[in-house]
């Protein structure tokens, strides 16, 4: 998802969001669900050659990587090598 349509915005420097955020999609036999790993979109290949669901899921994938899931991923681990020993600690970790 590097190139930007007609309808995306502008930012500073005349270049639009998706030229700014640099995101590459790969497609992986054997995977069971599409997943966002740092700024990398890794895609099921069966899912991958299904030209109606691939901007959804592409879309979906986008969400999480602006959103910065990968960022909380990493709070969220530290609070919980912190306080390993807490129960509440533990059940937030598993519910987010």
């Amino acid at each position: 998802m590097t190139g930007a349509g007609k309808g995306d915005t502008e930012l500073r420097g005349g270049r639009s969001a998706a030229e700014r955020k640099i995101v590459r999609v790969y497609s992986v036999e054997g995977l069971p669900t599409p997943c966002l790993f740092g700024r990398c979109i890794y895609i099921p290949a069966e899912l991958a050659e299904d030209r109606e669901a691939l901007p959804y899921i592409l879309r979906h994938e986008m969400c999480h990587f602006f959103h910065g899931d990968t960022l909380w991923g990493v709070v969220r681990m530290i609070c919980v090598c912190l306080y390993w020993y807490h129960p509440l600690v533990w059940l937030s970790a598993y519910l987010s």
